[in-house]
């Protein structure tokens, strides 16, 4: 249920935020200290992105032509489902050629060690096959990211805590202290802006480029 409230946050008349880094796909208005609203769904960002949305302005009765701030997840997290939201972003931003939409990305690492009473001194994400995440906390709310061997980022960074992989890529211990990556559990834009950074576009988390095998030609 939406609630009622005069200004979200800060100079924002209606920011919206865009997740899609989990296999839930969640979209909320947030408020300084809650969320005026949220909708969550199971399903793949290209079947639900856009039905939450709109089902997010329907509740809150108001216009996504309203939107001045966009808070991008930029991930970790599915490839496809970073791009389908990094695109609807864009095309909130041209659509808005008669006003200034904002755009501030945040990383899920980040927001995760607000989902948690624990301390988290490294946290722990899947990557790309046989590699991790490793995110150090060195003070700043944005944390240091590094891309590791999966295995060995075990081995060296036992007391990690863990964001869910949903594709079962590596055994984890059985005493491994899982984040559950929930909005629900963030309070609003208390927990973003501290974690968020403006940026011009929308651009999905790529801590190293991609690296392809040169084809060389030899008979068979």
């Amino acid at each position: 249920m939406a609630q009622k409230e005069d200004s979200p946050g800060l100079d924002y008349a209606l920011p919206l935020v865009l997740d899609a880094s989990s296999p839930m796909t969640q979209v909320g208005i947030p408020g300084k200290t809650h969320w005026r609203a949220m909708k969550k769904a199971g399903e793949q960002a290209m079947e639900s992105l856009f039905r939450c949305c709109a089902e997010l302005f329907e509740e809150i009765n108001q216009n996504l032509k309203e939107v001045d701030a966009i808070f991008y997840c930029e991930g970790p997290g599915s490839t496809l489902g970073l791009r389908i939201a990094a695109a609807f972003t864009r095309s909130i931003q041209w659509d808005a050629s008669d006003r200034k939409v904002e755009v501030l990305k945040y990383n899920a690492m980040d927001l995760a060690t607000r989902m948690t009473r624990q301390p988290a001194p490294t946290l722990q994400a899947p990557y790309r096959m046989g590699s991790r995440l490793v995110r150090f906390e060195e003070g700043p709310a944005i944390g240091r990211k590094e891309v590791h061997e999966a295995e060995k980022a075990l081995l060296v960074f036992p007391q990690s805590h863990h964001l869910p992989d949903p594709r079962n890529h590596l055994k984890l211990p059985q005493d491994a202290s899982i984040i559950e990556y929930d909005l629900g559990m963030v309070r609003g834009l208390a927990d973003l802006l501290p974690i968020s950074s403006p940026c011009p576009a929308a651009e999905p988390f790529a801590p190293q480029s991609s690296t392809f095998r040169k084809w060389q030609p030899g008979a068979r």
